[in-house]
């Protein structure tokens, strides 16, 4: 996948999403790395929701966004 959103912490290890998803992977980390990677992930819910609500906002309206629908 050429764009996979890729989580870096401060010391600039990446956690893919590929990574994210396998649940031996998570569980392999130490603790400090699953710390470091929950307050990045906690970080990112307010803007992610900003964004999920200005895309429903554009859907209500008619406006097309590439490859997702509006639902009802």
């Amino acid at each position: 996948m050429a764009n996979e959103v890729t989580v870096i912490n401060e010391w600039g290890e990446a956690y893919t999403l590929d990574m994210l998803r396998d649940k031996k992977t998570v569980e392999n980390m130490s603790a400090e790395a699953l710390h470091d990677l929950a307050y990045a992930i906690k970080s990112l819910k307010a803007p992610m929701k900003n964004v999920e609500e200005a895309v429903k906002s554009k859907l209500d309206e008619g406006i097309e966004i590439k490859g997702m629908l509006r639902s009802q």
